[in-house]
């Protein structure tokens, strides 16, 4: 848009529901308007994909958090295993620590998980201390790039939001696990057409969403002293969703 004239007579007051609903009504008309737009004879031709899809058997891989529950989930059956939460709770070199640990004591392979918030300090610590054998589990593109910069073996998770066949070999990726938002039909298309091997998420709480700042900070005046611990969001359908922190 290259001009917008708002007219707002003094003391109007519109509920906040209302401007929602009018930003998505602009929103799917722009977007008709766009699709509806004669394509651009310069666009860019995507590479062609190769013709030969080679899939390896099935495997059962296994998130856990501690010794104990790597131990349990190998004697169960897993074939592999993932390290680490999705958030740091401790500080770097004695999450690499605890990994070392599990991956020591296990017989079968161990992939570090990448914690999915990392500050530019945190970075340069992984960097630096992250083992140039260890292969990693990235939920970001700036995971991607801290593995990248080790030289590091990097699978991507599902908070890489993978959701075609171009996105899962966007990276140069050992294996992308599929968003958890694609339906069968979306998950066995992607797997028709991409060469890269694909996981997914079959069983498991998974969490909608980490957040870098404390969301409940505001009702305890940003004192820990006074949080709780946990809350609740609710949205404008009354939908509502549990808050934990770490």
């Amino acid at each position: 848009l290259e001009h917008v004239d708002a007219d707002i007579e003094e003391g109007l007051y519109l509920p906040l529901s209302l401007i929602n609903d009018c930003r998505r009504q602009v929103t799917t008309k722009l977007g008709k308007a766009l699709w509806q737009r004669p394509r651009s004879s310069s666009a860019v031709e995507l590479p062609a994909k190769s013709s030969t899809i080679i899939r390896e058997p099935e495997t059962l891989g296994v998130s856990v958090i501690s010794l104990p529950e790597a131990r349990a989930a190998e004697e169960a059956g897993a074939d592999w295993l993932v390290f680490g939460r999705e958030w740091l709770t401790t500080g770097i070199e004695v999450y690499l620590q605890e990994y070392k640990e599990v991956a020591q004591e296990i017989g079968v392979p161990v992939i570090l998980r990448l914690p999915r918030i990392l500050h530019s300090d945190e970075e340069q610590l992984m960097i630096k201390h992250l083992p140039q054998d260890v292969e990693v589990l990235a939920s970001s593109t700036a995971a991607c790039g801290v593995a990248a910069a080790r030289g590091i073996k990097v699978r991507g998770d599902h908070g890489l939001n993978v959701l075609n066949s171009w996105a899962a070999e966007f990276f140069p990726l050992l294996s992308v696990t599929l968003s958890q938002e694609l339906t069968h039909r979306e998950v066995d298309d992607v797997s028709a057409k991409s060469a890269v091997p694909l996981e997914l998420v079959v069983h498991g709480r998974q969490l909608l969403m980490i957040h870098e700042n404390c969301l409940l900070s505001a009702s305890c005046g940003g004192r820990k002293d006074k949080c709780h611990g946990e809350d609740e969001l609710v949205d404008r359908k009354m939908l509502r969703f549990p808050v934990y922190t770490d």
